[in-house]
């Protein structure tokens, strides 16, 4: 579901109308575990992990927006006897507003910006949502901060981009941002297509099975 109609176009003034950014070099990263990949541009670099659940962590090398993104990976087999065509629905169910209330609670001094359905990253169903906070800066100031933040559900395990920087800035850096959320993808691990071909066993009658010397049979 890679951000549906919604960031269509923001997409499509990210990939053609970068200047500076569409002529530099990207790395490409994945993660050998879940499957997942992106790509960042080669000035950015990579930051030690703060939260068990933490897969990558990035920033640029240098400024006083203190931008990064980081992405995180948990396992969810709430859902796991379901087949994916039922992501949409579980999505409605578990990624949607409610999820963002109890992932804010985090932070302080949250305020919601926005907030839309069918955002997902990659192949997975998911939302999106912005939001002002604050949080301490290097210094030990306390930063007005503005973040981005995607959670997408795929083959039971929830994953969740969230990339954020001081909040007078985050229009500079709001492009570049979808630009590394638009590259997110996951290695296809389920099939959309019904598998199996199983009788109907109430009103197709009985099945008769015999021993191969014919004496004994066993009908179910």
């Amino acid at each position: 579901m890679r951000f549906a109609v919604l960031f269509a176009a923001v997409l499509t003034v990210l990939v053609t109308g970068f200047s500076q950014e569409s002529r530099a070099d990207y790395n490409v990263w994945e993660d050998v575990k879940t499957g997942l990949s992106l790509t960042y541009p080669d000035t950015w670099r990579r930051l030690n992990n703060q939260q068990p659940d933490d897969l990558l962590t990035i920033a640029p090398d240098a400024g006083r927006a203190h931008a990064q993104c980081r992405v995180r990976a948990n396992d969810d087999r709430r859902h796991a006897i379901y087949p994916s065509r039922y992501d949409p629905a579980i999505q409605q169910i578990d990624f949607s507003r409610g999820f963002w209330e109890q992932y804010l609670a985090q932070y302080e001094d949250i305020s919601v910006i926005d907030f839309h359905e069918v955002a997902g990253l990659g192949r997975g169903h998911g939302s999106f949502v912005r939001a002002d906070y604050t949080a301490p800066a290097p210094d030990g100031a306390i930063m007005p901060r503005r973040m981005m933040a995607f959670v997408s559900y795929y083959d039971n395990r929830s994953y969740i981009l969230e990339c954020s920087s001081h909040a007078e800035a985050f229009d500079d850096w709001q492009k570049l941002f979808l630009s590394v959320a638009g590259s997110v993808d996951f290695k296809k691990t389920r099939y959309e297509m019904k598998s199996g071909n199983h009788g109907r066993f109430i009103s197709d009658g009985g099945m008769r099975f015999e021993t191969l010397d014919e004496k004994y049979s066993v009908t179910y």
